[in-house]
């Protein structure tokens, strides 16, 4: 990942995505230069107030791209040897698991059918609201399935708490949770996760994808 602060069209910043490992911002609008298979993509991003303050903060990497990549790989190998033989399921919490979800399944060696939901304790902020939203697609059944639930941080547990009760309602065969990151902080409500790449610090976090509203390239 790079970074240079220039003026280009009133825009304070812009921040070169390379694995989208962090962002930093100044500004009220932000130009994402976002690098990935030779191609490229600008856009302009638009950051809610409160947002924009802890972003403008952002001084340290926490996480290297090479570090994160190595992480998932592995955590991918767990999982091929525990699914060997099956098919899983794959249930992704969007936006925010996107890149780690695309990273991860990269490396799996085991048929996989993918679903996709939004769900949601945070709804723009940069705290739980305590209250869990949850865009259910209607038919979504997992019964006597392997279901294998992707999210990219477990932070209070609220989220995952009622998504894995939700998928346990449904009796699937096996039920499994892996998240990128897991906070050390004790959760509103505790949950069963499996499957954790690293544990971090109570703090706020971006990268990845993870941490913005509304979409990015």
């Amino acid at each position: 990942m790079e970074t240079r602060a220039e003026k280009a069209h009133g825009i304070s910043r812009r921040v070169l995505f390379r694995q989208g490992i962090q962002i930093v911002a100044d500004a009220e609008v932000l130009e994402v230069e976002f690098v990935r298979g030779g191609h490229r993509v600008i856009k302009e991003h638009t950051m809610p107030s409160p947002v924009t303050g802890v972003l403008a903060d952002l001084e340290r990497i926490l996480l290297s791209a090479e570090q994160i990549q190595t992480r998932v790989a592995a955590m991918a190998g767990t999982l091929n040897a525990a699914y060997a033989g099956k098919t899983v399921s794959v249930l992704a919490l969007m936006d925010g698991s996107l890149f780690f979800v695309a990273d991860l399944l990269r490396h799996l060696e085991v048929p996989v059918r993918l679903y996709t939901l939004s769900a949601s304790s945070y709804h723009g902020g940069t705290s739980s609201s305590g209250e869990v939203q949850m865009n259910w697609p209607p038919g979504l059944d997992f019964r006597d399935q392997d279901v294998l639930l992707l999210d990219d941080i477990l932070d209070t547990g609220l989220t995952l708490s009622a998504l894995r009760g939700k998928i346990a309602e449904q009796k699937p065969a096996t039920l499994r949770t892996a998240v990128l990151l897991a906070k050390k902080r004790e959760r509103v409500r505790e949950v069963a996760v499996e499957d954790i790449g690293f544990e971090i610090e109570d703090e706020f976090v971006v990268g990845l994808r993870h941490g913005l509203p509304g979409p990015l390239p």
